[in-house]
This record gives structure tokens, C-alpha cells and sequence, in this order.
């Protein structure tokens, strides 16, 4: 059975999707909320799109080696037939200790040979992967990212621009005006984010059209 199988931080776990403000700066709150949130981020709402099952591994706090962890630890799960989306978090979060000097590209190398053969993409959350590094570009293969130099926060930006509407946690409203906090991750969307968030990647998927074949190895690389 083909599945959508999501992997990342807070921002694939579905963090903000709740109302009380009293959860904001808990990443892992109680079961109620836990579940609250994995169960209402993007990954459901494209998974109704594709018309698909879906499981969530979104996990709050994680780095990208923590999220490359995570792809490992549930790999003999994973099937070619499953579509599977990796977003990414902040590239140098957690950057300290045996982690300082793990270098961007290594991580995403890590996951490519680990995913090889298999259909995966990767995606920015709220910051650009390359932003700091724009000098590895040329050195990394691109053409699994559905979007390399666009975030899923600039889509919700953009949105609340155009519409005024709030797309972020609990009726935030121009978040993206707090610029040291912002490119940390400090915020979230809301319900209506994630709908937002699912609708792009969908229309990401469109273009990309290989998840249609239901294989890896219609690699697009």
C-alpha cells in the first residue's frame, strides 16, 4: 500500500495548530496536544489530496541529523512505493558539540544514499537550506529538493500579505517582521497554514510529477 510518510521538525509535527498560547514554547506538551498536532499538520491534509494514508514522523526540536535519524530508525517501514517528503529545519540548528562541524551537504548526502532508489523530495520549513552556504550549491544535487530556494514560511508570508489574514500560531500576524526569532523557527502556523503548506506542496508535486508512478526509481535526478 502506497503511503505519505513525512519527515521533519515542529513545523511537519504541527506545532500551533492548538489555540492556547500556553503551548508555545512547549515543544513536546501532553498526549492530547502531541497528538493533536501530528495529526492536523500538512502531511494530512495533502495526504487527502493524494488520497493516501499517511504517517507523520515530524518530531519537535529536531535538527536535520535528528531527522536523518529518524529516517533510519523507521527505514525497514519504508517502501518504494511511499512518498516520502524530508522538511527540513534551520541547517546549523543544534550545531554544537560531535554535531559543529557536520557539514550541510554531508547531511543531505546522508540522506540521498539512504533514500536512494526510493521517491523522496526535500523542503525548506523556515529557512533556506543553502542560505549560509551558497557556495556548496554547485556541489549538492538539487533535483530532489521540490524547492530549493523557497520556504514553506515564505508561502504563509506571502499568503498573509495578499489576503490579511492570520496563517500563523494562535492569530499571530506579521511574524515574519521579527526577523531574529523568525529565521529560527520561533514561530508556527496555524490550521490554515498548514492547509496552505499542503496546497503548495501539492502543486510542487504536480510539476515534479514523478510520486504519480508510485516509484523510486523514476528518479528525476
Amino acid at each position: 500500500m502506497k503511503k505519505l510518510i513525512a519527515f521533519g521538525d515542529s513545523w511537519t509535527h504541527g506545532h500551533g495548530v492548538e489555540d492556547d498560547i500556553a503551548y508555545k514554547e512547549i515543544g513536546r506538551a501532553n498526549d492530547f496536544i502531541f497528538t493533536l498536532r501530528m495529526s492536523n499538520s500538512w502531511p494530512r491534509y495533502l495526504a487527502e489530496k493524494l488520497d493516501l494514508p499517511f504517517v507523520n514522523f515530524g518530531y519537535p526540536g529536531s535538527d536535520n541529523i535528528q531527522i536523518a535519524n529518524a529516517v533510519d530508525m523507521f527505514f525497514d517501514h519504508l517502501t518504494e512505493n511511499d512518498l516520502i517528503l524530508i522538511m527540513l529545519s534551520f541547517p546549523y540548528r543544534h550545531a554544537h558539540g560531535s554535531n559543529k562541524h557536520v557539514k550541510v551537504q554531508d547531511i543531505i548526502a546522508r540522506f540521498q544514499k539512504k533514500l536512494y532508489g526510493y521517491n523522496y523530495f526535500f523542503l525548506n520549513s523556515f529557512c533556506k537550506t543553502f542560505e549560509f552556504d551558497q557556495d556548496i550549491l554547485p556541489t549538492v544535487d538539487l533535483s530532489r529538493f521540490l524547492q530549493v530556494d523557497t520556504c514553506a514560511s515564505d508561502i504563509l508570508s506571502r499568503h498573509e500579505q495578499k489576503h490579511d489574514i492570520s496563517v500563523w500560531e494562535y492569530g499571530c500576524r506579521k511574524v515574519y517582521q521579527d526577523q531574529s526569532n523568525f529565521k529560527q523557527g520561533d514561530y508556527h502556523p496555524n490550521i490554515t497554514g498548514y492547509k496552505l503548506i499542503a496546497e503548495w506542496i501539492f502543486s510542487e508535486l504536480q510539476a515534479k510529477q514523478s510520486y504519480i508512478s508510485g516509484t523510486g526509481h523514476g528518479q528525476t535526478d
